[in-house]
């Protein structure tokens, strides 16, 4: 089996967001000064950015529609920044999770099961971690093209109507940025709010650049961890068309020994016929006057086990080894990203919530309504799709037993049936990622974050409205 670049688009984002050096980048000392400066001047922007975040939150605290406001911007690039410093002070294990996917579990691909479907299950996985990348990476864009100049277009209205300055405006004037910011001096004078309104747009997209490749390599890792168990299924499945081979490929070498043609295994009654498989037989000779070297094989009822097949025997040990390396695979994903995890699905819980909140309050009422829709999709769309492909490894690692309970183990040797079962015992438990040991990634989980939102946004609600 070739080599696959299953995941190029998300090392393309690594490389773009800095997390992932790019290979040409290493070879000059020029080109690894400037990425490194790259990188540098990312959170160099952000810093003005949350100083006058903070200070906002403290300003304006006890205005509940501006503070809510305020916090998701606040904790939704605050997030996506931890991540990526995160994912930078592991670039070496993301860097081997790739190696040991591509050069590791790919290979041992082709040990084992029929080459049309895996390939089949591969290229599927391929271009659905591709398609899920690729409408995140829309729903972000528009989040941004939403809420990036909607304070701006909202200042260009009101000057438009001709709205006069009133004691309140000294307030309210601090909301037509970007993010909500105060400082003490006032910097909402041109060319200060131009500047300043430039730097929070360019954080905002740093922000989701960081988002689209940590939080989509991650998802792209679990669409191919699945996708590697249904291949392990669809390879216990073809176990007995590897035996109907070796069966094949014994029954013709036998007929040349014998100096036979060989004929079909199938509708056949002629005793003459040697038959040889994965059944019970014994060898009963017979002796005609035209030909006193006829062998003939006869069912026996269960009194006599014959060898397995070597083919057989090596394709069960690769299995062996193949599923080993998943479950290996599939534990280092989950030290390395764990954290992620849970970052992700506690502040998005909160992100969520606040963002249903505005919508509530600005159903019909307010120009931004969009923003805060397109902020709600934003929050919720990563762990949704973390959600459905934890299940679906989960799924996919327990149907490991189904897959080898149906294979014609029974007509094998013990030595077979004892590697049946040792798949099937180990297949019992569940293969699953975790956010460092506090959430199991499922739907589950999911569900229940869909039910705290609630709780939050029903607080919320009767808070402003008392």
């Amino acid at each position: 089996m070739t080599k696959h670049n299953a995941m190029s688009l998300n090392l393309k984002l690594l490389h773009v967001a800095g997390i992932v050096a790019p290979p040409n980048i290493k070879v000059s000392f020029f080109k690894t000064a400037l990425y490194q400066l790259y990188i540098a001047c990312c959170y160099l922007v952000y810093i003005p950015v949350l100083s006058g975040q903070i200070l906002a939150l403290y300003h304006f605290w006890g205005d509940i529609e501006i503070t809510t406001n305020n916090i998701f911007t606040l904790l939704g690039a605050f997030t996506c920044f931890v991540e990526a410093t995160y994912a930078r002070f592991n670039t070496r294990n993301i860097a081997q999770l790739f190696e040991t996917f591509q050069n590791k579990l790919v290979p041992k691909m082709s040990t084992v099961g029929l080459t049309e479907k895996k390939e089949e299950i591969f290229h599927s996985a391929s271009k659905k971690a591709r398609l899920n990348t690729l409408i995140v990476m829309i729903i972000l864009d528009l989040m941004v093209a939403a809420w990036a100049p909607a304070p701006f277009i909202k200042q260009l209205m009101e000057e438009s109507k001709n709205v006069t300055n009133t004691e309140t405006e000294a307030d309210r004037k601090w909301l037509n940025f970007c993010y909500i910011i105060w400082f003490p001096i006032d910097i909402t004078v041109s060319p200060y709010f131009e500047i300043m309104y430039l730097i929070e747009c360019i954080v905002f997209i740093i922000g989701t650049t960081y988002l689209k490749a940590v939080e989509m390599t991650i998802a792209a890792m679990m669409v191919h961890i699945s996708a590697q168990f249904a291949i392990l299924c669809t390879a216990l499945e073809d176990v007995d068309k590897i035996t109907s081979v070796s069966e094949e490929k014994m029954y013709s070498d036998t007929r040349k020994l014998f100096g036979r043609e060989t004929t079909s295994l199938e509708g056949t009654d002629d005793p003459e016929v040697i038959v040889l498989g994965s059944q019970e037989w014994k060898v009963i000779q017979t002796r005609r006057a035209t030909d006193c070297n006829t062998v003939d094989m006869d069912l026996q009822h269960n009194e006599r086990k014959n060898e397995d097949f070597p083919e057989l025997t090596c394709y069960l040990a690769n299995f062996v080894q193949y599923h080993q390396a998943v479950i290996e695979f599939v534990a280092d994903v989950d030290k390395a990203v764990g954290p992620i995890f849970l970052v992700c699905f506690f502040i998005r819980q909160f992100l969520a919530c606040v963002m249903s909140f505005q919508v509530a309050l600005t159903w019909g009422q307010d120009n931004n309504i969009l923003k805060f829709i397109f902020g709600f999709l934003g929050s919720m769309c990563s762990p949704a799709i973390f959600c459905w492909y934890g299940t679906a490894i989960i799924q996919s690692s327990l149907e490991l037993q189904r897959a080898a309970y149906e294979c014609k183990w029974y007509q094998h040797s013990q030595i077979l049936k004892h590697y049946m079962l040792m798949i099937i015992v180990r297949s019992q438990k569940p293969v699953r990622l975790s956010a460092c040991q506090f959430y199991v990634i499922s739907l589950q989980t999911f569900g229940k974050m869909i039910n705290t939102i609630y709780a939050y946004f029903t607080l919320l609600k009767n808070q402003y409205e008392n």
